[in-house]
Order: structure tokens, then C-alpha cells, then sequence
């Protein structure tokens, strides 16, 4: 400890501590950090969803289209699901497509299956873990099927195919129109400097 003078040739000296003036400072910008970067994060598990979605809305008028020849040819339904497996790897192996989520999600269930699970359980899982509606919707017509003996799974998939490319055409259009209007403002802006460059020459001719 350190005995500090109360006074300094004869004048009266008070002392008080110096507090850092920067540490509440330094603490907010802390919080306000932890804030952003938590919100960064959620904003990016929302895009990375979205993304998800958009990806497995692709890729289900494809997969019912394959699912639908497949069985119409006499394959059953789990034999399908492995050959459209089979040639999306082998396409993934030959560098022929990217992969996508909705035939990742193909695999897996495949996967679960050869492990296995039963086609009820597989199906199941594959319907929770894809969490979109169209594939539950697949997963219902396909366990229906195997609980009843659906004799009409082929022109109910058929249907279902259907509608879901009209879908997707329906969300290519919205997407178009989204685009279209994403475009205006910079055409706009471009219209103008387009005008500014018209104008102003012809505003100073008319001056001089």
C-alpha cells in the first residue's frame, strides 16, 4: 500500500482513483458483437433452409417421374428407390451432376434400408427428415400402398407428378417475375443518367 500526501507545499491535495474509461465502453461493443454475430448466424440457417427447400422442390417432380417408370416397369418400390440411388451416385461419381438435397435424401433412405429397417420405418424417417410437404405427400401414397395393396399407386403417382411439375412451373414463373422486378430499379437508374446526359448539354447550349 502506498500512503498518499493530503497536502503539497501547504496546499490542500485530494486524490480520487482513475477509473478506464474505456471498459464500459469496451463491454458494450462486446454485447453489441454477440448480438450481431447471433443474428448473422440465424439469418444464415434461414438462407441455408431456403436454399434446402428450393432444392428439394426441384428435384420431387424428378424423382416421381423416375419412381413412376420404374414401377410401371414392374419394379417394386424399394427396388426403384435403388436405382434411382444407383445412377444419381453413379452421375455424382462421373462428375455429371451436382448433388442435391432431395436425391441425398434418396440415398439415405436406401442406405437405412440396406441397414435394415424396415420399408414402414425407412419411409418414416425419410418423411421427417426431409420435412417438405410433397415428400410426406410421397411417403403417405407409399405406406398406404404397402398397408392396403393400393392397386391404383401407379396412376396415383402419376397425378402427383402432374401437379408437382405444374408447380414448379408455377414458381419458375413467380421467380421470373421476382427477377423482373429486382431489374427495374437499375434500368430505372440507367434511364436517368441516360436523361441527365440528354439534358444537360442541352440545357447549357441554351444558356450561352
Amino acid at each position: 500500500s502506498i500512503i498518499l500526501p493530503t497536502d503539497i507545499a501547504g496546499k490542500q491535495v485530494k486524490w480520487k482513483k482513475n477509473d478506464d474509461p474505456h471498459g464500459p465502453m469496451l463491454a458494450v461493443f462486446g454485447v453489441i458483437i454477440m448480438i450481431a454475430v447471433t443474428v448473422g448466424q440465424k439469418e444464415d440457417k434461414k438462407k441455408k433452409k431456403k436454399a434446402r427447400m428450393k432444392e428439394l422442390s426441384i428435384d420431387y417432380p424428378d424423382i416421381l417421374s423416375k419412381l413412376s417408370l420404374y414401377i410401371g416397369a414392374g419394379f417394386s418400390v424399394k427396388k426403384s428407390f435403388e436405382n434411382i440411388a444407383a445412377i444419381y451416385n453413379k452421375d455424382i461419381l462421373e462428375k455429371r451432376r451436382t448433388r442435391t438435397a432431395g436425391y441425398e435424401g434418396i440415398c439415405e433412405l436406401v442406405r437405412r434400408i440396406e441397414d435394415g429397417a424396415g420399408e414402414m420405418e425407412a419411409y418414416r424417417y425419410f418423411a421427417v427428415k426431409m420435412d417438405h410437404k410433397d415428400y410426406r405427400k410421397l411417403v403417405l401414397l407409399l405406406t398406404q400402398n404397402i398397408k392396403k395393396g393400393s392397386r391404383d399407386l401407379i396412376d396415383r403417382l402419376n397425378e402427383e407428378e402432374t401437379n408437382a411439375f405444374e408447380e414448379r412451373k408455377a414458381r419458375a414463373k413467380i421467380a421470373g417475375e421476382e427477377a423482373s422486378t429486382k431489374l427495374l430499379l437499375p434500368m430505372m437508374g440507367l434511364l436517368g443518367v441516360v436523361m441527365l446526359v440528354l439534358i444537360v448539354p442541352a440545357l447549357m447550349n441554351m444558356n450561352i
